[in-house]
């Protein structure tokens, strides 16, 4: 496998109809830092405002979610204040949308301006053939909380090409999930 410098990831965005990421950004500044395409990588944004609270604060979120709860009890139209907190851990998706071909796969990584305050996103890998918009896993290994705002780079990721195309491209649960975080979904058991 060969990782794919800008040029090439540049080249398979073009066409709205098949480009592997879209909307596609060259390089550019957000919120303090830059995302869009890199020299091998591209950093996504997220879709969600989230504030994540570390661990030790989890006390503090469920006196908010009560308090949401309460409030919501005696309205009308519900309007939970403080849905976007969570407390190390959260599902958020990205505005890009992939579609990778059967020849590419794509590895979910860090950036280092986040992970240098404590933030991890998970390294999952993206498999030749997936399509929809992805959903990232953030945990806060910090001690402070961190407010990311939508819109934000919040991770980069680094495609590479196979040796040739898949004859086995990603056909799974998570197949075309929209621009909403999707869940865990357990797979159907198909093993005898």
């Amino acid at each position: 496998m060969s990782v794919l410098p800008a040029q090439t990831i540049r080249k398979l965005c073009v066409d709205p109809e098949t480009a592997m990421i879209w909307p596609f950004s060259e390089r550019a500044l957000a919120n303090g830092m830059t995302g869009g395409l890199g020299p091998c990588t591209y950093d996504f944004r997220i879709k969600q405002k989230l504030v994540l609270l570390p661990w030790w604060k989890l006390p503090c979120l469920l006196v908010l979610r009560a308090f949401d709860w309460t409030w919501n009890r005696f309205r009308r139209t519900p309007m939970w204040l403080y849905a976007h907190y969570h407390c190390s851990f959260a599902l958020a998706s990205t505005v890009e949308r992939v579609n990778i071909p059967h020849d590419i796969c794509g590895t979910v990584m860090d950036k280092s301006s986040w992970a240098r305050q404590g933030l991890a996103v998970q390294n999952t890998k993206f498999d030749p053939g997936f399509h929809g918009y992805p959903t990232i896993e953030l945990s806060n290994h910090g001690l402070s909380t961190l407010v990311i705002e939508a819109g934000q780079p919040i991770c980069q990721f680094k495609f590479e090409r196979l040796e040739e195309p898949t004859d086995l491209p990603y056909a799974g649960r998570y197949l075309g999930q929209g621009d909403e975080p999707t869940p865990y979904r357990p797979a159907k058991d198909k093993w005898g």
